[in-house]
Order: structure tokens, then sequence, then C-alpha cells
């Protein structure tokens, strides 16, 4: 297992979320060849997909570079590397309504200090994947959403069940009122 894929399956992990109960690795989307690393299931059929690849290797090499012009280039290469995975993930079918996924698309990054260096090098490193609808994520970013997420799953069950609740109780109250008229 990849890093990436690794991280964000610790993360599930820790929320509860469980494989093959809550989300799926690796399903292949309506395309037909795309695989997203991840895949929650939502209410009314509708799926969150996330890509958990992210090139740790440029990083590293940037955050270990020996000079600033050294640090620098792969600093760039990794800036470029990062648009090209969000970018990647827009063109494989992840967001597609028509297949009942939602509008957006996350992206884990596997670690807090490279995420918060991505997030310093500028807006337009993050605004350019939203615009695209590509949401990145840390470890902490993705605990956040899956916790928002899980929550609003469980107000929908009681939603679903309170209104099952009331329907039961509206025939019952007829149902009573018929007995009571034929007493």
């Amino acid at each position: 297992i990849r890093r990436g894929e690794q991280g964000s399956a610790d993360v599930c992990r820790l929320m509860g979320v469980v494989e093959a109960v809550n989300y799926t690795k690796q399903t292949t989307v309506a395309d037909g060849h795309s695989r997203p690393d991840g895949t929650r299931w939502m209410p009314e059929g509708k799926r969150l997909n996330m890509g958990a690849k992210c090139p740790v290797t440029k990083y590293m090499k940037c955050v270990e570079a020996e000079s600033e012009e050294e640090a620098q280039e792969y600093s760039r290469a990794f800036i470029r590397d990062v648009r090209d995975r969000a970018r990647e993930v827009v063109g494989r079918d992840y967001i597609n309504p028509d297949d009942s996924t939602l509008d957006y698309v996350l992206v884990f990054i596997p670690n807090e200090p490279m995420y918060r260096y991505i997030q310093q090098l500028g807006a337009d490193v993050v605004e350019e994947p939203l615009r695209n609808r590509v949401v990145l994520c840390s470890p902490l970013s993705l605990f956040a959403i899956l916790s928002i997420i899980r929550h609003a799953l469980d107000n929908f069950a009681i939603e679903q069940a309170s209104d099952e609740i009331l329907s039961d109780l509206a025939v019952f109250d007829r149902q009573w009122g018929n007995f009571v008229d034929q007493m």
C-alpha cells in the first residue's frame, strides 16, 4: 500500500469507518478503467471518491536539499506534481453525477507538514483544484471532513427514522379514531 492510501486508511480506522461497510478501495468508476483509492458511500446511492496519490519523494528532496537553489528547484517540481495529481483526478471521472458521485473529490496529502507547505506556497496551488471541485486534505482535515460526513449521515438516518415513526403514528391515530367511533 502506498503511503497516501495507508494514511487515509488509518484516518478512516480512527473514525470507525469500516472498509466494505462504509467505503471501498480501488473500485472501478463508470469510465471502466479509473479506480479511486477510496470511495465513501453516501445516502441515496451517492458516493464520494478520493485519490491518495501525492509526490512524497519530491517533497522529501525539497526538505533535504543542501542549497537554496536546489530547494527551489525541488519545490517547483513538487508543486507541479501536486497540480498534476489534482488535474489527473479531474480527468478520471471521479466526479460524475451521472454515476451518482458527489460534485467534489478529495485528494489526500499524507502528512501535515507537506499539506502546510502546499498551503504556504500560495493560494493558487489550492484554489485551482477547488475551482475544479477537488479538495486537498491532510490527515487532520480528512478527519474533520469524515466527521462532518458521519454526523450528516447520522442526522439523515435519524430524519428517515423520524419520518417513518411520524407516518406510523398518523396511521395509528386514524385507526384509533376508527376504533373509538365503532366503540
